[in-house]
């Protein structure tokens, strides 16, 4: 399906009297989008059920572990279905379900969702939190969405290299009176001067098998937020992505 569109759209941007052309991109957005990040609680979930399925053909069987497992099956659904739900209403451009989000806690809870991509790609985690941040109002899925493609955007571009002391870190702080500020630096490769006003464009990727949808994902869900984002190359290696979001209070 996403292919199909893809293949339309690149037709209808070559025509500029297609006045589907955009509507057609945005579609592959969401549907790449989709595709990309169901995988990781569909992955959790065929992990946890087949460690259940262990514990319970025990001997003698351990039903608490077992359990417990299940568990994380059942919160890995419902954020598979929450997933869904906030790139539908994008899709479709429906009102957000906004409600106070701390952005502390939602970060953390990003960070959890990718931590053994990290281990695997032996870079650490780092967040650097300030504390006693008004929250913000918003749909805490889609602003958790836009932490988790960042970081993983930084542990992609981040080489690999295990006796390297590599990290992706995650700052908040405040930014002025009214709004919060959301940064998320890597050490990759970075990005050419040149290139840097197109890393937000649908489709345009610097990553070899990528479709490029991440970012531009990220940039709707920000400003469907009220926020900016914004990528700053780094005095020394990899790049910076600085999200701002209004508090809750100016929201």
């Amino acid at each position: 399906m996403t292919q199909s569109i893809l293949h339309e759209a690149d037709r209808g941007r070559s025509d500029p009297d297609d006045g589907h052309a955009d509507r057609l991109v945005w579609l592959a957005e969401m549907s790449a989008s989709i595709v990309h990040e169901i995988s990781q609680p569909l992955a959790a979930i065929a992990i946890d059920t087949a460690a259940s399925q262990r514990w319970l053909d025990r001997e003698t069987p351990d039903i608490d572990r077992a359990l417990a497992t299940m568990a994380r099956v059942a919160a890995s659904s419902d954020r598979a279905r929450r997933l869904i739900d906030s790139v539908r209403a994008l899709a479709e451009k429906v009102a957000l379900e906004k409600s106070p989000v701390d952005v502390n806690e939602m970060v953390d809870e990003a960070l959890a969702l990718v931590r053994h991509e990290a281990e695997d790609r032996h870079v650490a985690l780092q967040p650097v939190l300030a504390s006693d941040l008004p929250p913000v109002h918003g749909n805490r899925t889609q602003l958790q969405q836009v932490v988790v493609n960042l970081v993983r955007n930084g542990l992609q571009a981040t080489p690999l290299a295990p006796d390297r002391n590599s990290a992706v870190v995650v700052r908040t702080s405040r930014r002025g009176a009214d709004r919060l500020l959301l940064a998320v630096e890597d050490v990759g490769v970075g990005v050419a001067p040149e290139k840097l006003g197109r890393l937000f464009s649908p489709f345009y990727t610097t990553k070899p098998h990528g479709l490029g949808v991440g970012l531009s994902i990220c940039r709707s869900i920000v400003v469907a937020h009220g926020g900016e984002l914004r990528a700053v190359r780094n005095a020394g290696p990899g790049m910076t992505f600085e999200v701002t979001i209004p508090a809750a209070a100016a929201a």
